[in-house]
């Protein structure tokens, strides 16, 4: 027999030669197989007709269930599914070929058809996220092109600004060697869950750092927060631990000092579209006097384009997991604080922060040098599959009946794309948020909005006394027995005026209406009001609320209910105000002296 590793000498040419000479009689088997080199069982299969492939074809090994051509289908499906962003794994491409070649009655699965195969049905593809995409690469690419031609602008000067998280449980722990067979293989953690630190970096495509800026989740700063910082750093506090519009000021104030930037040599900063970056007005005119240009990366693009996402901050958070476990080692049961991350987030970032790693980040984005061409179609597919606008919608051939791609449909059927909510977010592009057409939009929303809560402000709140439901009063008035009034917003101002008081048995009649003079009306007065429709003058009034506790007794709401209202509602000028008992609660309470139980029309 001949020795391992020489199997296959033969060629499929020296195999039919073989078979002819045999069948013709010109030499036996055993002579046929030594002159022409092949081995006897192989040369019997052939001349039997038992060989399971295909006849006078060299093949090794267990024949292949699936022919050429259904492999090359069975790979076009599983990239359908990767492209839209549900790539099946090795159990799943196992089952799906069991499947289907159960419904076709292959051998090694099943020797017959089954009766019923049940058909699963493909899921939805959201189109909310649709990730890279070529047209928002292209305005990226040209927006940054026709800055550095402007401004000539080099690796020295572009600039990539970014936050990350890190908290003070490492998030994943490294593989460690335990002993073999064992289940199980603990690790020291600081504890079960950890407070969140945003750290703010920065780094130009020549490699320069800017000294890094800590956040914390603090009501109060502490000292022992700066410990081991980097020289430079900047350590704030905000009530969520994250970045806020004053704190991005602060940076940017902090950028400036570290950065030379001039109106007449301006720099570029790349950051995403977070509202404290681009909504921020009182950033945009400081960049603006100080010489710098802020690029705004569109929304679901910065995973691939910014180059701190793309290369830095992945290391950066392994090399603090490193710190992490080291310090949990040196420091046995002490866990890992608030006091102790700067100085281990310093040795990471000491670790990370190297002029290779920046040049490679900005590279790879195709910011600096700048190479629109840096992605390639692969890079555009998951997009490309997302969009309502795509070809596997609008230009679909369905299947053979009967075809191994109908199988693969019915065992596996594609994900199918389905419109996003109508109040879908609008997704941002790539904008120059320092630019004045940029600029002016942005004030004149800002404008709109303040309009809109003026104006909910200003809205009447109260019910008109002539129109209010008896339900409606109800709700009002919660106990009728102490109160049968029919008014049950008084206006009020904001502190005392007037003249004494009177008993407590006087009360408001029509009579008192007569021959009263508005314009005699000053600021704080206290009015009473009787809301009907009129197109006189408007008076802004702070309403009080009926007490139910103290008869005749009002009190100013938690939300001070502030509306305009005509000043011929303005019935009458009310006494001296009166407060009850000592303490501030009592106090709250007001009258007037008089009894409000009158039907006024």
């Amino acid at each position: 027999m001949s020795k391992r590793g020489k199997y296959g000498q033969w060629s499929e040419a020296d195999l039919a030669l073989a078979v002819n000479a045999v069948r013709s009689a010109t030499f036996g088997l055993n002579e046929a197989a030594r002159r022409y080199n092949v081995p006897k069982a192989t040369l019997r299969r052939h001349m039997t007709g038992q060989n399971k492939g295909p006849p006078l074809v060299k093949s090794f090994g267990r024949t292949p269930v699936f022919t050429k051509a259904m492999e090359k289908e069975l790979e076009s499906h599983i990239l359908k599914f990767e492209e839209r962003m549900f790539g099946l794994t090795i159990k799943d491409v196992r089952k799906l070929a069991f499947d289907v070649a159960r419904m076709h009655g292959l051998r090694h699965f099943h020797e017959e058809k089954p009766e019923a195969v049940s058909e699963a049905t493909g899921g939805d593809i959201s189109c909310q996220d649709e990730g890279l995409q070529q047209r928002k690469s292209r305005r990226i690419f040209n927006l940054l092109e026709r800055l550095v031609d402007k401004h000539e602008l080099n690796g020295t000067r572009i600039y990539n600004m970014d936050e990350s998280g890190f908290t003070t449980v490492q998030k994943k722990s490294q593989k460690v060697l335990g002993l073999k067979g064992k289940h199980q293989v603990g690790a020291a953690s600081s504890g079960e869950r950890g407070v969140n630190t945003t750290v703010v970096c920065c780094v130009s495509a020549a490699g320069s750092y800017i000294p890094p800026m800590f956040i914390f989740k603090r009501k109060r700063y502490a000292p022992e927060l700066e410990r081991g910082a980097p020289a430079g750093s900047e350590i704030v506090i905000s009530d969520t631990g994250y970045i806020t519009s004053e704190l991005f000021i602060q940076w940017l104030h902090h950028f400036k000092d570290n950065a030379v930037c001039l109106k007449e040599n301006p720099v570029l900063l790349l950051l995403d579209g977070h509202t404290t970056h681009s909504k921020n007005l009182e950033a945009l005119f400081f960049a603006r006097d100080n010489g710098i240009i802020m690029l705004q990366l569109p929304s679901h693009t910065t995973h691939r384009m910014q180059p701190l996402d793309v290369a830095f901050f992945r290391p950066l958070g392994l090399y603090y997991i490193q710190a992490q476990e080291t310090f949990l080692r040196q420091h046995i049961g002490k866990p890992v604080t608030q006091y102790d991350v700067v100085t281990l987030l310093a040795e990471a970032y000491g670790r990370a922060a190297t002029v290779g790693t920046a040049e490679n980040a900005f590279k790879a984005a195709g910011i600096w040098p700048v190479n629109r061409h840096v992605f390639r179609d692969h890079d555009f597919a998951p997009s490309d599959a997302l969009r309502q606008t795509s070809d596997v919608n609008t230009i679909s051939v369905p299947p053979t009946p009967g075809s191994f791609s109908e199988s693969l449909n019915k065992a596996s059927p594609v994900p199918q794309i389905t419109a996003g909510p109508s109040n879908q977010r609008k997704q941002q592009n790539a904008e120059v948020i320092t630019s004045t057409p940029y600029k002016e939009n942005l004030e004149m929303q800002k404008s709109k909005a303040n309009e809109k809560l003026l104006a909910k402000s200003r809205r009447a709140v109260f019910a008109d006394a002539t129109t209010v439901s008896n339900s409606k009063k109800k709700k009002m008035v919660s106990d009728s027995d102490e109160s049968d009034e029919d008014v049950d917003f008084e206006a009020s101002g904001l502190s005392s005026g007037g003249e004494d008081f009177v008993s407590s048995e006087d009360f408001v009649g029509t009579d008192d209406f007569k021959d009263f003079n508005r314009n005699e009306l000053q600021a704080n007065d206290y009015v009473l009001i009787v809301q009907k429709k009129s197109t006189a003058g408007f008076i802004e009034i702070s309403f009080m609320r009926k007490s139910t506790k103290i008869k005749n007794a009002f009190v100013f709401p938690a939300v001070p209910d502030v509306s305009e209202v005509d000043d011929c509602d303005i019935k009458m000028k009310l006494r001296n105000p009166q407060k009850h008992g000592q303490t501030k609660r009592q106090q709250s309470y007001i009258s007037f002296g008089i009894e409000f139980n009158m039907n006024v029309r």
